[in-house]
């Protein structure tokens, strides 16, 4: 297996925000947050930070954090990285931005195993949709285009492509999220700036220019740069609400030990394990989750739980008959089960990862704060609905509508609900009475019901 080095570029120097890797972030400086999220990623071997400053270096030995000295004369983080391949052996170098104190561990493993996994490619880069149409013509924004295969074609700050053709596309811009292959940054560092890199002011450009493949990685992170002290203060407050409600928040994963429809259905082989263990272990790289729980009528399940390292709850054999309703089941969990915040998680929905879930608890806790009751995860459609006495949502005949016409609708999936505790015992549900809709895809919606939705989640897993 190829072995990945984090390295998070440090330079103390900044004009728009002066010390800024040093920088206090409730209570610890911004290069520390950094290196923590990245030290949550799996798949890499080590982290290091690189910088050129001594006082960088003394916050690195205080936090206990491996620092390595670089020269003052880079122009560029990836000729930084460069510097450390010099000094570091690995296969690949992945570079971590060092003013995104909220990037997440599962965007860093997106890199690091696509590299790991990834043959005859020396260089792989995040990038993410974006969803604004503001952030297109921001020339702050890099956007990237690809080929067919994920490989990078261009990168610049124009937007690109342009919409002649059609309009069912998405816009794709950079993540400073990268990891590099000895050999690209030996490539980057012996080559002269290109010009197209000096007229984008884009690093990318220059392996485009030297015929290094570039293989970009969509990620569904939500992150933010800090470059001046408005950014700052933004990021401050966000990190103050993850602490305060993340502390409280526990996910609860509720397996059963039977199922009529598909036997063993929790249990059922998927990736290199099972689905409660692939949904455990995709829990566990959610930084603001608290507390796992798995409450299972099943022995087996348990010590699966156990196993894991999380927590392990016998379900009470009167709570898993499926013939009682499902409220009294809730308003126990919220009886036995501690935290300020609950998210349901089930293992069913095998697709849901990290990143959206990460995504879902900033939205929620947001929401919280606008009026919403609680979140619910939901996959929108338009179909033609009716039953034995007729239609619900169109007409017949000669009014009968294009169903691109027709009210968009919701279908509630199992992949998140999140709701405040003290709301399972008062409404006996896991959704509230005003809850936030967080569309979803179809990938993210797939729940395993039946065998054709099982095989259909292993075929998506393989994509």
């Amino acid at each position: 297996m190829k072995k990945i080095l984090g390295v998070i570029p440090s330079r103390l120097h900044s004009t728009r925000l002066p010390n800024k890797p040093l920088v206090d972030i409730c209570g610890k400086p911004m290069v520390w947050w950094v290196h923590e999220r990245a030290r949550n990623a799996r798949g890499l071997d080590d982290v290091v930070v690189a910088t050129d400053d001594e006082q960088v270096a003394e916050v690195c030995d205080k936090y206990q954090m491996q620092c390595v000295m670089t020269s003052s004369a880079h122009s560029t983080p990836t000729s930084r990285i460069h510097e450390v391949s010099t000094l570091i052996d690995s296969d690949f170098y992945a570079f971590i931005s060092g003013d995104e104190p909220l990037i997440e561990p599962a965007s860093i493993d997106a890199i690091a195993f696509a590299a790991k996994e990834a043959d005859n490619v020396d260089a792989v880069n995040a990038m993410i949709a974006i969803d604004h149409a503001s952030e297109v013509i921001d020339p702050t924004n890099i956007k990237v285009v690809t080929n067919t295969n994920g490989f990078l074609l261009y990168a610049t700050r124009s937007p690109l492509p342009f919409p002649k053709g059609r309009l069912d596309f998405d816009y794709m811009k950079f993540v400073g999220i990268g990891a590099f292959s000895k050999n690209a940054l030996d490539i980057f560092n012996r080559t002269p700036r290109s010009k197209l890199e000096q007229i984008e002011e884009c690093d990318l450009l220059r392996f485009i220019d030297r015929g290094v493949k570039v293989k970009m990685v969509k990620v569904n992170c939500e992150s933010l740069s800090v470059d001046t002290p408005k950014d700052l203060e933004i990021v401050r407050h966000q990190m103050e609400r993850i602490l305060n409600g993340g502390g409280g928040l526990t996910a609860i994963i509720p397996v059963k030990k039977n199922s009529t429809r598909l036997p063993n259905k929790n249990i059922l082989p998927f990736g290199k394990t099972n689905l409660l263990i692939h949904k455990i272990r995709q829990l566990k790289q959610v930084p603001t989750v608290d507390k796992i729980v798995v409450s299972t009528d099943s022995d087996e399940m348990l010590k699966m739980a156990a196993d894991e390292g999380v927590i392990p709850m016998r379900r009470p054999q009167k709570y898993a008959d499926e013939s009682r309703p499902i409220s009294e089941f809730v308003m126990y969990l919220g009886d036995v089960v501690e935290g300020d915040h609950f998210m349901w998680s089930c293992v069913t929905s095998p697709l849901v990862g990290a990143e959206l879930y990460s995504k879902a608890i900033e939205l929620y806790f947001e929401k919280l704060q606008e009026g919403y009751d609680s979140l619910v995860t939901v996959a929108p459609f338009k179909h033609y609905l009716m039953d034995e006495n007729g239609p619900f949502n169109f007409s017949r005949g000669r009014e009968h509508p294009n169903s691109q016409k027709l009210k968009k609708l919701y279908l509630f999936t199992n992949g998140i609900q999140l709701t405040p505790r003290t709301k399972y015992k008062e409404w006996g549900d896991r959704i509230g009475l005003k809850p936030y809709l967080m569309e979803v895809g179809k990938r993210e919606a797939i729940d395993i019901d039946d065998v054709y939705d099982y095989r259909f989640a292993l075929s998506m897993l393989e994509q």
